[in-house]
């Protein structure tokens, strides 16, 4: 096994395989599975020796918008298609847990990272961005745990194979390459499971898909780790596979954006919020529009068109209000509203042989646009 120790004394410090620990009380450990060479992989004419890669943090603030520019490939509309094609492909025995829009698999604006961020020697913003991201929570039987898929456009060659970096590369007829891999890492001694796929298409797409048995929100030890994957690597394969989730995939004329997500600030206690429940609330707040709405106000879309916050089922429902002449103004809560909206959010990367991936996602709550109002 890798042990990692890693002391937790300023942002951004980060320790490879072999260093030695600092002596500081908040140190955690970070163990990966051996990685045994030289190994056959199935797939791989050759195989590149284990590499240790380097950990760096990157990190964004203020709002993201889907029109950016440097991706004409993505909009708004473009990431509605893609989150319905990706909810289309998970199994029928697979259920997507009800919450809000950033934990729904609704693909979210390609991050633009700060200026300010300090890259390693020969990294630049393009080795890593371009990417749209979703996850959400899946449920299959006693199986409970996370999946996230990120999608960018691809120009470089297939990076080779290489030790400890995938399990099986499967080359399809179409050209398609897909890499799997089915291990685990322990933090602090809490193990959990993961399952990857990466499909390079023809078309220039990247598609990478993990599963795992963790629900991030959750607390350690509180139920945060199920012991099961709720997808396949079989089934990972064909989720990377989905036509709708190529760069190049047309989008139906009159798709929608995505719908806003707006953060609560912290989470609130009670009982969680079911769909059922939230669609009960909608239709009274429908009905008390319809019989006191002010004179000359037009809304973008129905009160009552309302959904979870981005801290769950506990926290306020909430729903994005505007005159229809003006872009959404925020976010109107139905329920004890919490602090102000967190504007920083900071991306965790690993680079391993020239191939930078997210490796762990610690973004706190994406904001809306405009202010977070309370009612």
């Amino acid at each position: 096994m890798s042990i990692v120790a890693v002391g937790v004394i300023v942002a951004g410090l980060l320790h490879t395989p072999g260093e030695s620990a600092p002596h500081d009380a908040s140190a955690h450990t970070y163990v990966t599975p051996d990685v045994e060479y030289p190994v056959e992989i199935p797939g791989c004419e050759t195989v590149l020796a284990p590499s240790e890669g380097e950990m760096f943090g990157v990190s964004f603030s203020g709002e993201q918008s889907y029109d950016n520019p440097r991706y004409p490939w993505f909009s708004g509309p473009k990431a509605t298609a893609m989150s319905e094609a990706l909810i289309a492909a998970l199994p029928g025995s697979v259920e997507l847990e009800y919450a809000g829009p950033a934990d729904s698999l609704v693909f979210e604006p390609i991050p633009v990272y700060s200026t300010s961020s300090e890259l390693p020697e020969g990294i630049t913003e393009e080795d890593f961005g371009g990417s749209t991201y979703a996850r959400g929570i899946l449920l299959r039987d006693s199986a409970r745990g996370s999946l996230s898929v990120s999608v960018t456009r691809w120009d470089q060659p297939v990076p080779e194979c290489a030790a400890g970096q995938l399990d099986r590369r499967a080359t399809h007829s179409d050209g398609t390459i897909i890499d799997t891999q089915d291990t685990w890492a322990e933090y602090d001694g809490n193990r959990n499971l993961i399952r990857t796929a990466t499909a390079y298409l023809p078309d220039g797409t990247q598609v990478y898909a993990s599963a795992s048995d963790e629900d991030p929100r959750a607390p350690v030890g509180g139920g945060r780790y199920s012991g099961l994957v709720p997808l396949t690597i079989e089934e990972l394969s064909d989720i990377v596979r989905t036509p709708g989730l190529r760069v190049t995939a047309q989008v139906p004329l009159g798709t929608p954006p995505p719908p806003t997500s707006c953060g609560s600030g912290t989470g609130s206690s009670g009982e969680p919020l079911t769909r059922e429940s939230v669609e009960r609330l909608g239709l009274a707040l429908d009905d008390a529009w319809r019989a006191h709405a002010p004179e000359g106000v037009t809304l973008e879309r129905s009160l009552g068109s309302l959904q979870p916050s981005e801290y769950g089922g506990r926290a306020p429902a909430r729903r994005s209000v505007s005159p229809a002449w003006r872009e959404p103004v925020g976010c109107t809560s139905i329920s004890a509203p919490g602090t102000n909206c967190p504007r920083h959010q900071m991306n965790t990367i690993r680079q391993t042989r020239g191939t930078v991936r997210n490796a762990r996602c610690c973004r706190t709550v994406r904001w809306s646009s405009g202010t977070c109002l309370r009612s």
